[in-house]
């Protein structure tokens, strides 16, 4: 970013009003108050934590605008960027004057650093297409975006607001991405982390001397010359080896050739140019556009790599640099023929009249090779006259090729017989006009009832109507189901859109890159060690998506919030000592939690929202749990699959009966299922080998980076500790922080008092928060332990729940009777807290303790004084204080802390029934 006379110097080098530059100067002030999730839509939600800006960028594509996002991030030219900061009113007018259309228009971004300061916006070259083509087909044209002689497409509302501001504004398109470079970005953007050793002098001098006469392929230097992966991406970014990210693909490590300095590249490259093909083939329905064609636009060579068929066909374009654009295919005839000379044009329209022999059924092409033998060949001529010979040796005569003798002696039944609409056109568009508005209605029927309102307007209109059948026809051309029946229906049964454009691979390049995380509730009845009946519970997953396997799952009798997603990524450290660097959320109240947004903001993760009621975001997770239930589930008793038909379920075997499984036993069958038995050691069908296999390969040649490893310790388990709903609370110098109704007090809060601190919550410990003052994390006890003790923090939330609902129905029974006098003074005793909850939680928490994943931090109440706990030392300094510096990673703590506190953990311990030395029973 720049500094504070780096930004003098360049706003005094580019002139503006001063208008423009307070705008310039607030935007870097202040943050957007553009909320991306109320004008999300269809799009997915992107955090990407830039390193430049020292902040998370927000974006609304993954596509488009995280891919511009980061290419900006490693531009050199560009110092500053900023996302959706400023907005205006867009007004759209027609060619005589008038307002077609207003709208608030939201700047993609704003660039510093790179020329003036400018307003961009990012859209598809599809989209831009089609929406001139669009204009261009209306009597009075709006004309909002157009197309300059150089290929550049311009907004006009936007250029007119910018003009009158004094700052310039350029809208670009997909065809400018880099797709190579954001490609090899992905693969070194953990060797750019300042954690990354530099490599040795000696490690160094011999890859010198390894391309020193030459380039050598990636493989070679893995396979012949004994490199890591991690080293020879290392040298890549440390400049010790020369790779052109904007021409070279990592990802292809046997074509990738690595270079001594950038001038041997360019020469090597010289030397081994050679064309895309020598002789294009022509694919069906292509003959306009086939492979290998060549067109020029926006100032570039373009070539035709791959195309489609029919009515949405579309084209695939690349261009010299390494540029990627899709486009239909009558656009991309429309910008041949712009550019083509006169014979070129005649022999593009010839093209498309030209028939092929693909476009032929089997037995118009049968029947083809029949009549040619009988005319070329005089096999069986004396099937046909001597009148249909004479004509077809005549249509023949100008044809030199054998596919041409067949295309025309084959019969052309598809072209014959009367092309002109039989019915009435206002037939056709009452029919059109009632299915739009009577059939795609919410509380529509079935189409009887629309023929039975089409033939009304027909009648009033002196109309014969067309058939029920014709209608129903109809009706399946101009059906709309989502106005029909939702957009959850209409995504469900829709077609899975088919996207040509070579873009990055939304599950990763490598292990440990992506990572969706998501919730569900298993099937399965579960009991209690005594054998109660326990219900469900929820199960939490994280799934690497270039791997396809699990990599952390927590299990709960807790709904779905943020101690879920948190305490998944806590499992994920534990077993594999990393974190993702991209995880994928459903964009849920519960992942979108400060805690969470801290927790990935501190470890560099960037953050990436599916759009809403779209499932196929998350096919990876969403197909782990559908495999959970197929194969561990199904086969377990109390399994309730069955309830899904819940009028078939009978007395004798109904999975609420049949419950067997406890939580520790499942938890140790779904571990086991997992990551030790089917999922993980079994060959997979899309891989072709075991997911451990796929995976080891993978790091291989990606690299096993163990340089951002990521230590399992009490910093982690704060980390991963939720935050209250507010997630800081003003100090008070005396009674300490209020929190959840009650004060919590360290001795350190009367050096603080006053201040706003951070605040998180003990889970597992509803006497405890850990409150940052200042320099470090201290643990706070609540002033009042008794009411509280040795419960934890979702049984007393629970028990208040379930207090206030009693209390409220007993205010609309009876606002003044004794019954609930005596009830709300049991508020704050230990036997008004659900047994069953309490027995819940004891479980989870004997559990995840013994994996480590208890407590963040062990409490010794041995140092709380006897008279005075709320006004003393929670605990010593070497068991509550933890350094960290301020929005930033918590360091190690000082000391080890004291032995865990089990009395809190156990109710039933001997802590609840002998008071201890301090006499705090």
């Amino acid at each position: 970013m720049f500094g504070q006379l780096e930004l003098a110097e360049y706003l005094a080098s580019h002139p503006m009003p001063a208008t423009t530059r307070e705008l310039v100067e607030k935007i870097r002030r202040n943050q957007s108050d553009f909320n991306p999730f109320n004008h999300q839509g269809t799009r997915t939600v992107v955090t990407i934590r830039s390193a430049k800006m020292q902040q998370g960028v927000t974006v609304q594509s993954r596509t488009l605008h995280a891919s511009a996002a980061m290419w900006y991030e490693f531009d050199e030219k560009i110092q500053e960027y900023y996302a959706n900061v400023h907005s205006f009113t867009a007004i759209t007018q027609r060619e005589d004057g008038s307002v077609a259309n207003k709208s608030q228009h939201w700047f993609d971004f704003l660039i510093l650093g790179d020329g003036a300061p400018r307003f961009e916006d990012w859209k598809e070259e599809t989209v831009l297409f089609q929406m001139q083509k669009k204009e261009d087909d209306r009597w009075k044209k709006v004309g909002r975006f157009w197309r300059d002689e150089c290929d550049r497409w311009h907004d006009r509302a936007c250029e007119q607001y910018c003009g009158s501001l004094g700052i310039a504004h350029q809208l670009r398109t997909n065809r400018e991405i880099p797709r190579w470079f954001l490609e090899n970005i992905r693969y070194l953007r953990d060797f750019y982390d300042p954690r990354t050793p530099v490599l040795s002098s000696d490690t160094a001098e011999r890859l010198r001397q390894c391309v020193q006469n030459g380039p050598v392929s990636y493989d070679d230097m893995m396979k012949r010359e004994g490199f890591q992966a991690d080293v020879l991406l290392s040298a890549i970014v440390q400049g010790v080896l020369f790779v052109d990210l904007n021409t070279d693909s990592i990802g292809n490590p046997a074509d990738l050739l690595m270079h001594r300095d950038a001038d041997l590249a360019e020469a090597d490259r010289l030397i081994r140019r050679g064309d895309f093909m020598c002789e294009p083939l022509p694919l069906p329905g292509l003959a306009a556009c086939p492979i290998g064609t060549r067109l020029q636009y926006g100032g570039e060579a373009w070539t035709v790599i791959l195309g489609s068929t029919g009515p949405d066909a579309e084209v695939l374009l690349t261009s010299g640099a390494g540029g990627r654009m899709s486009l239909p295919t009558e656009t991309a005839r429309q910008l041949l023929a712009e550019r083509a000379t006169d014979e070129e044009r005649v022999a593009l329209l010839n093209s498309e009249k030209r028939r092929a022999i693909a476009s032929l059924s089997r037995t118009e092409l049968k029947d083809g090779i029949k009549k040619y033998k009988a005319v070329i060949l005089d096999d069986g001529a004396d099937q046909y006259s001597d009148a249909t010979l004479g004509r077809s040796r005549q249509a023949i005569r100008d044809c030199t090729f054998v596919q041409d003798v067949l295309l025309e002696l084959a019969p052309h039944h598809a072209e014959k017989g009367n092309r002109l609409p039989r019915l009435p056109p206002l037939v056709e568009l009452l029919a059109k006009t009632t299915i739009e508005t009577v059939h795609n209605a919410a509380s529509a029927g079935n189409a009887k009832k629309t023929y039975d309102t089409y033939c009304e307007e027909c009648i009033k209109q002196g109309v014969v109507p067309m058939s029920y059948p014709t209608l129903c026809q109809r009706v399946k051309a101009y059906e709309d189901p989502n106005a029909r029946f939702g957009k959850r229906v209409a995504y469900r049964d829709g077609q899975i859109p088919l996207i040509l454009d070579a873009r990055e691979p939304v599950d990763g390049v490598a292990p440990h890159e992506v990572c969706y995380i998501d919730h569900t509730e298993p099937n399965l009845f579960t009991k209690g060690p005594e054998g109660q009946d326990w219900g469900k519970l929820w199960l939490s997953a994280a799934v690497d998506g270039n791997v396809t396997c699990a990599r952390a799952f927590y299990l709960s009798y807790r709904p779905p919030s943020a101690l879920s997603v948190l305490m998944t990524l806590r499992d994920y450290v534990r077993r594999w000592r990393r974190l993702p660097r991209i995880v994928v959320f459903d964009g849920g109240a519960d992942m979108r939690s400060h805690a969470v947004e801290q927790f990935c903001k501190i470890h560099n993760i960037d953050v990436r929202y599916r759009a809403g009621g779209r499932p196929r975001g998350g096919k990876d997770v969403e197909r782990l749990f559908g495999l959970t239930e197929e194969e561990l589930l199904s086969g377990l008793e109390g399994c309730s699959i069955q309830l899904k038909e819940a009028r078939t379920v009978t007395k004798s075997v109904d999975p609420t009966r049949r419950a067997v499984w406890t939580f520790p036993q499942l938890y140790r069958a779904m571990e086991s299922f997992l990551f030790d038995f089917r999922y993980r050691r079994h060959v997979h069908p899309g891989l072709g080998m075991t997911q451990c296999d796929y995976e080891q390969a993978r790091l291989e040649q990606t690299g096993r980076r163990d340089h951002i490893r990521v230590e399992f310790d009490e910093n982690l388990l704060l980390l991963t500790a939720p935050s209250p709903p507010r997630s800081e609370h003003k100090v008070h110098a005396q009674r300490g922080v209020w929190e959840s109704g009650m004060f919590y007090w360290h001795a350190e809060f009367a050096k603080v008092g006053g201040k706003p601190c951070p605040v998180r919550y003990e889970p597992w410990l509803a006497n405890v928060i850990y409150v940052y003052v200042g320099h470090c994390w201290v643990t706070a006890l609540a002033r009042d332990l008794e009411p509280y003790w040795g419960r934890t923090r979702y049984e007393v939330e629970y028990a208040k729940r379930m207090e206030r609902n009693f209390n409220r129905l007993a205010a609309e029974r009876d606002r003044h009777t004794t019954s609930r006098a005596v009830r709300l003074g049991q508020v704050r005793t230990p036997i008004s807290f659900d047994e069953t909850t309490a027995k819940k939680q004891k479980s989870e928490l004997e559990l995840y303790k013994a994996l480590g994943m208890g407590t963040a931090r062990a409490i010794d109440l041995g140092m709380v004084p006897r008279q005075e706990p709320a006004c003393s030392s929670a605990s010593g300094p070497d068991s509550s204080e933890v350094d960290m510096a301020p929005d930033a990673a918590i360091a190690r703590a000082g000391g080890e802390a004291a032995a865990e506190l089990a009395a809190l953990s156990d109710p039933t311990s001997s802590a609840w029934s002998e008071p201890d030395e301090a006499g705090l029973l």
